[in-house]
C-alpha cells in the first residue's frame, strides 16, 4: 500500500481523535513529500534513519515526524489495511530538552512582549497557570469557576478529555483574576480573535521577535511551563503541589523532569550528614 494512502487514512483518524492536530498535519505533509510514492513494505530502516538528514533539523523534530509515520503504519495494521508495519529507525541523539527562565529573564520576556498585546496576555496566562499552550488557547469561560476560585483546565466534560495530556486545576490568584476580568467577552472562549472566534494559533513571527528582543532566541512556548515548575521547586514549593498544578498523574513524573533543577532540594538531607560526621 502506498505510504501516501496510509498517511491520508491516519490523518482522517487524527482529525477526530487527537486534541491538537496541527503538528500531525504538518508532519504528514513532510512525510508524503519524502515517502509518499513508496510502497510501505519497501520502506527500510536506512531510509527513515536518513529522513531529512540534510535539512539541519533537530533530532527531536525529525523523530516527532517519524513518530507520526510509525503511528500511521500501526493504525493501518490495526484497521487491517496492511498485514504488518516495517521498522522505523529514528535519529539518535534526541535528548529531551528542558529550558526554563530565571525571574530576570521572565521580566525581559514580558517587557519585550508588550509590543504584541495578544502574546503579552498569553505569556502572562501561561506563567500564571503553568499549563500547556493548547490548554490555555482552548480555555472556555465555563472552566473558570469564580465562585470556587479555580480554573478547571482538567475539565472532563470537554471533548476528547481522555486524550488530553495532563492538565491541572489552578486556583485563581489575584493577578490571574485581574487578567481574566480584562479578557471578559461575550463568547464561550477566553482568548479570541478580532472576529470573535477562538484563537487557535500564535503568530510565530511575532513570537520570534519577542524572544529575540528579550535575548532568549531558543525559547518555545512550552518552556514557560518548565519555567513555572522549576521556579516553584527552586523556591521549595512541595513536589505534590507542583505536580497537581501541572496536572501530572503522580509526583514521579515531576521528580524525573524537575528535581535536578533544585539544588536546595537535598539541603536538609546533607545537613543531617554534617551532624553524623560531627558526632563521629
Amino acid at each position: 500500500m502506498k505510504i501516501s494512502a496510509i498517511l491520508d487514512a491516519y490523518l482522517i483518524y487524527a482529525e477526530t481523535h487527537i486534541v491538537s492536530v496541527e503538528r500531525t498535519r504538518s508532519a504528514v505533509a513532510a512525510l508524503k513529500r519524502e515517502f509518499g510514492t513508496r510502497d510501505h513494505m519497501r520502506l527500510t530502516p536506512r531510509m527513515t534513519a536518513s529522513y531529512r538528514a540534510t535539512e539541519g533539523l533537530a533530532a527531536g523534530t525529525v523523530n516527532r515526524e517519524l513518530g507520526v509515520l510509525e503511528a500511521a503504519l500501526n493504525h493501518a495494521r490495526e484497521e487491517r489495511l496492511i498485514e504488518r508495519a516495517p521498522e522505523i529507525a529514528k535519529k539518535r541523539g534526541a535528548a529531551k530538552r528542558t529550558v526554563w527562565l530565571r525571574p530576570e529573564e521572565v521580566e525581559a520576556l514580558l517587557s519585550a512582549a508588550k509590543a504584541y498585546p495578544f502574546l503579552y496576555t498569553l505569556i502572562q496566562l501561561l506563567l500564571l497557570t503553568g499549563q500547556r499552550l493548547e490548554a490555555v488557547l482552548s480555555l472556555r469561560w465555563e472552566q473558570v469557576d469564580r465562585k470556587e476560585g479555580v480554573v478547571w483546565f482538567a475539565d472532563h466534560n470537554l471533548s476528547l478529555a481522555d486524550r488530553r495530556k495532563g492538565r491541572g486545576a489552578v486556583p485563581i490568584s489575584l493577578r490571574l483574576a485581574q487578567l481574566l476580568d480584562e479578557l471578559r467577552n461575550g463568547t464561550p472562549y477566553v482568548l479570541i480573535t478580532e472576529r470573535g472566534s477562538r484563537m487557535q494559533h500564535i503568530n510565530r513571527e511575532h513570537w520570534s521577535a519577542i524572544v529575540n528582543a528579550a535575548g532568549l532566541p531558543d525559547l518555545k512556548p512550552h518552556d514557560l511551563r518548565h519555567t513555572v515548575a522549576t521556579n516553584l521547586i527552586r523556591n521549595q514549593v512541595p513536589l505534590i503541589e507542583v505536580s497537581k498544578l501541572l496536572g501530572h498523574a503522580n509526583t514521579r513524573i515531576t521528580e524525573q523532569v524537575y528535581v535536578g533543577f533544585a539544588p536546595k532540594f537535598l539541603r536538609n538531607a546533607v545537613s543531617k550528614l554534617d551532624a553524623l560526621v560531627g558526632a563521629a
